[in-house]
């Protein structure tokens, strides 16, 4: 004989549901937001990358302009490993509710598919696009005993020695180490000793000592050490001249169409409403406007960007191809 409470208690089941049919939403804790009523509860940044590097200093910045201009607070959660991978494969895994945010860099939105042996998100798929935030130049430098003292100098250089001319990077797959095989297929594949290191920090002491000749660093870093003699800058890797040096001619000026720059954007997970994207987006875009944000930024050797999610949707788009090619091309071996 069945249980008479059992079907006391599902009579009352079915009626507490009819009555409150957003009893039936997926639970969460919390309701369904509309953008209007967006965000009613506080919000997570992930940051990909350890506290009080560059990364790191931006994405909380972003996370306390976002808390004053959204009224919900906005955590900065550093998430890190895998060049960036834990923290995106965590956003990837996040409910797309537009509570859960990630400052998106070079590398897990575009590079490590190419690089690592498998990955623990599907890069094309798990993220919506929403808002591209900053472009940050590397130097091309030189150790001080390295003879050119230009950049078509160098460029004879390597042509005359293909497979002579060092150069370290903080990293196989990072920019720095991306950047200087986009030179060597500019120039015709001509190839090049790479040298990688466990950062920046111990490549440029062999920069400074002449053990590698050849480097990428962050602008903004490297300027004053640039400034005290410690090692040369033969040009910068953004499409236009950086402020922070106007002088320094960037590489493109003598490789047509060079550009290497590391990028950060603001990612969702796939599947968060439009609108809730949109009202992002707008909330960012006029955050990058701020005049002290701007400020800041350059304070920081950082450009501020902004636009669309669509226009971020294409950017990426070509960037993961371009470098594709170039990876390819280099022959790096996933990891």
């Amino acid at each position: 004989m069945r249980n008479p409470q059992a079907r006391v208690r599902t009579s009352f089941g079915r009626r507490l549901l009819l009555a409150c049919p957003t009893l039936l939403l997926p639970s969460t804790g919390f309701g369904q937001d509309s953008a209007s009523t967006f965000p009613s509860r506080p919000l997570r940044m992930l940051i990909p990358f350890a506290p009080g590097g560059g990364n790191d200093i931006l994405g909380r910045l972003l996370s306390d302009r976002l808390s004053e201009r959204l009224g919900q607070r906005v955590v900065a959660e550093n998430r890190t490993g895998s060049g960036g991978n834990i923290a995106a494969q965590a956003l990837a895994a996040s409910r797309p509710d537009g509570y859960t945010l990630m400052l998106g860099t070079n590398g897990t939105q575009s590079m490590n598919q190419f690089v690592f042996k498998s990955m623990p998100y599907d890069t094309a798929g798990a993220f919506a696009n929403v808002c591209d935030i900053a472009r940050i130049p590397n130097l091309l430098v030189a150790a001080p005993s390295y003879g050119p003292r230009d950049l078509a100098a160098m460029v004879e250089d390597i042509r005359t020695h293909p497979g002579g001319i060092s150069y370290g990077s903080s990293g196989v797959g990072t920019m720095a180490h991306l950047g200087m095989e986009l030179i060597s297929y500019m120039i015709g594949r001509v190839p090049m000793i790479h040298v990688p290191y466990r950062g920046s920090a111990p490549m440029l002491v062999d920069l400074i000592a002449g053990r590698v000749q050849l480097s990428m660093d962050n602008a903004s870093s490297s300027k004053p050490r640039v400034e005290a003699g410690e090692y040369r800058a033969l040009g910068v890797s953004s499409k236009t001249r950086w402020f922070g040096m106007p002088d320094l001619p960037c590489i493109g000026e003598t490789l047509a169409g060079y550009e290497a720059s590391s990028w950060q954007v603001v990612v969702a997970p796939t599947g968060t409403p439009d609108a809730i994207v949109a009202k992002l987006n707008q909330v960012l875009n006029d955050i990058l406007a701020e005049p002290a944000i701007v400020a800041r930024f350059r304070e920081l050797g950082i450009d501020a960007v902004g636009g669309t999610p669509e226009a971020l949707d294409r950017f990426i788009a070509a960037e993961t191809e371009r470098w594709r090619v170039i990876i390819k091309e280099a022959g790096i071996q996933p990891e």
